[in-house]
């Protein structure tokens, strides 16, 4: 996602019981699982690092944002470490 053009046509197809792949376990791809849940939708999303957030934030925060995803339903999946 890259502005609000491409958030526009992401939101047309966002609906409950759609599934959504999202690369990328930033802050921009966390808010997109929020929100993608929030509508229904079921969201798995990948990261190639061996942890979310690894570049932005400590190891403790990302522990905590990746318990609330998950209790909010999505599934994450990170590199082995």
């Amino acid at each position: 996602m890259r502005d609000k053009r491409d958030a526009d046509l992401l939101a047309g197809e966002m609906r409950p019981g759609r599934r959504l792949l999202i690369i990328g376990g930033g802050y921009i791809g966390l808010e997109a699982a929020a929100v993608a849940r929030n509508l229904g939708l079921e969201v798995t999303l990948i990261e190639m690092a061996d942890r979310i957030l690894q570049r932005v934030a400590a190891k403790e925060t990302a522990d905590v944002m990746r318990a609330i995803h998950e209790k909010h339903g999505a599934v994450i999946r990170e590199r082995p470490a």
